[in-house]
C-alpha cells in the first residue's frame, strides 16, 4: 500500500475515505467525539483529510525532489526578506513555515544558495517526516515468517505513521508506485532492489487476465 493509494483513494470523495478507512482501519488518532449524546473515540471526517493534505504536500514534494522540478518546487518554497520558507494556502489564505532564517535555523540559511529552491525543499520534506515518525515508529527484534530467526524490523504503531514510514522509504530508495492496468491496486515499480520501472502490472495474473482481455472478440468478456 503506497503513500500514493491515501492521496488518490481518498482527497477526492469523502465516501471514498469510509472505503478506505473500511479497509485498512483506522489512521490511530482517535478523539473524543459525541455520537448519539455519548462520547466515543472515533475519527473525524475533519481529521482524515486534514492528515490526507499532509501527506499529500509531502508526497508532491517528494516527486518533485526527485524530478528535479525546480519550477514546481519554486511555487512553494520561497524566499522573501532574506528567508526560505514553505508556502502553503487554506480556504485562500496563504502562510508561510519557515525553513530557515536569521533567528530559525541560522546554520541552514548559510548553507543554502539564495535563490535555491532545492536544497531548501529538501529540509522541508526531512522536518516533516521526521516530525510524523517521531514517538510512532520503533525498532523491533521480531521473528521473520519461517520462524526459523530473528530479524531487525521498523515498526509502525499504527497506520497514518505506516504511511509516513513508506513515504520515508521511498524518498531513501528512491521507491515509485504505479497502479496495476488491470486491478487497479499499487504495486512497487522502482527500488534499490531492481525492480523494473516499466511495468504494467502488479503480478502474471493480472498480466495473463488482460492478455486474455485483448485477444477475446469485442463484446466478449472472460
Amino acid at each position: 500500500m503506497a503513500a500514493s493509494v491515501v492521496i488518490s483513494a481518498a482527497l477526492s470523495c469523502r465516501r471514498e475515505i469510509l472505503a478506505f478507512a473500511n479497509k485498512f482501519g483506522l489512521l490511530g488518532i482517535p478523539e473524543s467525539i459525541a455520537m448519539h449524546g455519548v462520547l466515543t473515540a472515533a475519527e473525524s471526517m475533519s481529521t482524515w483529510i486534514g492528515e490526507i493534505r499532509l501527506l499529500a504536500r509531502a508526497e508532491v514534494l517528494r516527486s518533485s525532489i526527485a524530478a528535479h522540478d525546480r519550477s514546481a518546487l519554486s511555487q512553494v518554497i520561497v524566499w522573501k526578506d532574506g528567508r526560505v520558507g514553505y508556502e502553503h494556502s487554506f480556504r485562500g489564505k496563504k502562510g508561510y513555515t519557515w525553513i530557515a532564517t536569521k533567528d530559525i535555523n541560522p546554520e541552514l540559511l548559510e548553507r543554502f544558495d539564495p535563490g535555491d529552491v532545492v536544497a531548501p525543499a529538501q529540509h522541508y520534506l526531512q522536518r516533516c517526516v521526521n516530525e510524523k515518525l517521531l514517538k510512532h515508529v520503533s525498532a523491533r527484534l521480531l521473528w521473520n515468517i519461517e520462524h526459523n530467526r530473528m530479524n531487525l524490523y521498523i515498526v509502525p504503531g499504527n497506520l497514518i505513521s505506516a504511511l509516513w514510514l513508506q513515504l520515508a522509504r521511498a524518498i531513501d530508495g528512491n521507491r515509485i508506485h504505479v497502479q496495476c492496468e488491470e486491478c487497479r491496486n499499487w504495486f512497487e515499480v522502482q527500488s534499490p532492489d531492481g525492480a523494473r520501472s516499466d511495468k504494467r502490472f502488479c503480478g502474471s495474473a493480472c498480466r495473463a487476465r488482460a492478455w486474455r482481455k485483448a485477444q477475446a472478440p469485442k463484446g466478449v468478456s472472460r
